[in-house]
């Protein structure tokens, strides 16, 4: 209906412009976490097949799946963070406010520091292996390292998002 067309953009109008591209890239990442996890599923199931029904070893799909795994990890991690959906134990009562505030900015500065630390180690990473290659794919070691760094951004992204709706009174942070 209009009424709801007009509420859905009074509230995009409101939500702060980190939140709307929070929004999008985690849409946009999403499907490629589907997309990667789809052909995670795919390729094992190759070589379990190829293994056990041919007796054929399909080399490359370790490598393959080796590579999907560490882009849905760190990548996937950074999403869960934005979406709230890591474990999280509630061992401080609602009535105390203070301390959950107090708890609630350590969360995120913990966050940010290891959103810091990946960034800092995983382009480390990146640059060391770039020279050494996956050879059953014949392409850069790099590819097995970049979703370090770039888990690292995307926390450190989604944590600056936390703060800020911490910082404008919302409870969630």
């Amino acid at each position: 209906s209009r009424n709801s067309h007009c509420s859905r953009n009074s509230l995009s109008a409101t939500q702060p412009a980190i939140s709307r591209i929070a929004d999008r890239i985690v849409a946009l990442v999403d499907v490629g976490l589907w997309i990667g996890f789809v052909a995670l599923v795919v390729t094992v199931s190759m070589q379990v097949l190829a293994r056990n029904l041919l007796g054929l070893p399909l080399i490359w799909t370790l490598d393959v799946a080796q590579l999907l795994f560490t882009w849905l990890i760190f990548v996937g991690a950074a999403v869960a963070f934005r979406k709230g959906a890591h474990y999280y134990v509630d061992l401080v009562p609602d009535r105390w406010a203070k301390t959950r505030i107090v708890l609630d900015v350590v969360g995120l500065v913990a966050a940010a520091i290891v959103a810091w630390v990946l960034i800092l180690n995983g382009a480390d990473l990146v640059q060391i292996r770039s020279t050494g290659t996956i050879e059953s794919l014949n392409i850069s070691g790099l590819w097995m390292f970049v979703p370090i760094p770039i888990g690292g951004a995307l926390i450190l992204v989604f944590a600056a998002e936390a703060a800020l709706r911490f910082a404008r009174g919302e409870r969630s942070a």
